[in-house]
């Protein structure tokens, strides 16, 4: 923005009402300071702004900081200044251009029809470039916003399948039926059960086809990875004595002497024999 250069400031404003009050003139003034000398588009707040001569863009915050008024001594000096038909004020959610009226007739000494065309300007808002600028941001975040919510299955989230997919996206949009996000939602759980190459020969077929759908036909479903069982953990078995487990028992000394021999184990003591 460009606040460079002065501005016309008549005498005959020493007999106006708005010279008695001191906050309504000193508003005034720097609404006059304010505007713009020519025509300019710059972004402000995330958009592009296109101000004609006598406009500019301000905030109540900032012109209240810029002044040192309170809120509400500002926007009572301004509603006087449009009562008087001195400004007109086209207010957003996010800013307000103020439009100093007569700017051409008291600042470039343009005829008053040129002052009532920047009144019309005014009242329409923001101009057919500053919607389309608008437009377009909103489709961008659109389509930021598209791009963020899609979630591939954790089988397809390859750098190969995205490649495809793009191409598909790309395919549907030249032929001029873009996918939707709930259309990109249904194809993804589609394609999801389907192995990684398989849902990858499925887009290719649809685009070589020309086809607008995805059509798996007799391709065969993905078989889904099952977690092995984990037993659960069981306490060791305590091992029982032979003295204790066979303790009614009575063996033959000899063939016992035999048998754990042949087995290079040592006899086992505790038990009851024939000859005791």
């Amino acid at each position: 923005m460009t606040l460079d250069g002065w501005i016309k400031l008549h005498r005959k404003s020493l007999d106006s009402s708005i010279f008695s009050n001191p906050i309504y003139w000193q508003v005034w003034c720097w609404c006059l300071m304010k505007a713009q000398r020519q025509q300019v588009t710059f972004p402000f707040n995330g958009q592009d702004v296109h101000l004609e001569p006598g406009q500019f863009v301000t905030g109540r915050d900032k012109a209240c900081l810029e002044l040192g008024l309170t809120p509400k001594k500002f926007r009572n000096a301004l509603n006087y200044l449009e009562n008087t038909q001195r400004t007109a004020s086209k207010r957003t959610n996010r800013f307000s251009i103020i439009t100093v009226l007569n700017w051409d007739i008291y600042q470039n000494g343009k005829s008053e029809k040129g002052q009532q065309k920047d009144q019309q300007r005014a009242n329409r808002g923001p101009t057919k470039g500053q919607q389309r600028a608008t437009y377009k941001k909103e489709e961008k975040v659109k389509k930021e916003e598209n791009k963020k919510e899609i979630e591939f299955p954790k089988h397809l989230n390859t750098d190969e399948f995205r490649t495809v997919w793009e191409s598909w996206v790309q395919f549907r949009k030249e032929t001029k039926k873009p996918l939707t996000p709930v259309a990109i939602k249904q194809q993804i759980a589609l394609l999801g059960k389907y192995e990684l190459y398989d849902a990858i020969a499925i887009i290719n077929k649809s685009i070589v086809g020309g086809w607008q759908g995805l059509f798996p036909n007799d391709t065969p479903l993905r078989i889904e990875p099952k977690e092995p069982e984990q037993l659960p953990d069981l306490p060791p078995k305590e091992r029982i004595p032979l003295s204790v487990k066979y303790k009614d028992r009575v063996f033959d000394r000899e063939q016992m002497t035999r048998v754990m021999t042949s087995l290079g184990l040592d006899i086992p003591d505790g038990l009851h024999y024939k000859d005791e």
